[in-house]
């Protein structure tokens, strides 16, 4: 979609909630601000998460912007501590704040801070505010956007990547990329036809969904992590 701007965003939403009645209470998105704004302005009432993938994704393009790539790959210390900015995410949202300022000190006492400075003011100013006299100004995305404690405490997914797994597969199987309207529906509608085959075969033998097993270990561990937060120390 070109022209992808808050207002654009606004009559798709607002078009989207008047032909189907949506009663999701959560809702992952990307860091696409624009759409994220929409959609806040058309679904109120939704608790909106952005994709811990996408999060992930930011990051690592910082580190490749900000020339750190080679110390993330042969500095096991630098490494670790990287990925300590994406775990705040399963922290407490009161408590990320406190932990970003526990990795900088100890980036800091470990001499690794003036290396990752550039990274760091790039994840302040993106995700947790950039500290002034009179505090913290309002990040770019809220704590709480980006937070994935609740959804893995509830077992709800963190990715969107199977939504975008099935976009890719659609788009293959259309093999253009800017169908005129009547090949889309066309394709539209015969991925309407398997999905409904799937979902009546899902029902008939009582199959249920399972995500990959890698996956759910994963996720099990991570929650595990959570439920015993209190219990850990902070690095």
């Amino acid at each position: 979609m070109e022209n992808k701007t808050e207002d654009l965003y606004y009559l798709i939403w607002t078009k989207i909630r008047e032909l189907t009645t949506l009663t999701a209470t959560t809702a992952l998105c990307d860091f696409e601000k624009a759409s994220l704004n929409a959609f806040q302005r058309v679904y109120p009432s939704i608790n909106l998460t952005c994709c811990f993938f996408h999060l992930s994704q930011c990051i690592w393009r910082s580190i490749q912007r900000n020339g750190i790539v080679t110390h993330y790959n042969n500095d096991d210390n630098i490494r670790n501590r990287l990925k300590m900015f994406g775990a705040l995410a399963f922290c407490p949202v009161n408590d990320v704040v406190r932990y970003f300022e526990i990795i900088e000190d100890v980036l800091r006492e470990e001499g690794s801070y003036e290396i990752l400075s550039e990274f760091i003011m790039y994840f302040e100013d993106t995700f947790i505010g950039r500290f002034t006299r009179q505090g913290r100004v309002q990040p770019r995305f809220g704590i709480s956007l980006w937070n994935q404690r609740d959804r893995t405490i509830n077992d709800l997914p963190r990715t969107n990547n199977h939504i975008e797994g099935w976009h890719r597969a659609f788009s293959s199987m259309i093999s253009c990329n800017h169908p005129n309207i009547f090949t889309f529906l066309l394709f539209l509608k015969k991925e309407q036809s398997l999905s409904d085959n799937k979902i009546n075969g899902a029902i008939l033998n009582s199959a249920k969904n399972h995500r990959h097993t890698l996956y759910e270990i994963i996720s099990s561990q991570i929650k595990a992590t959570i439920e015993n937060y209190h219990q850990l120390p902070p690095l």
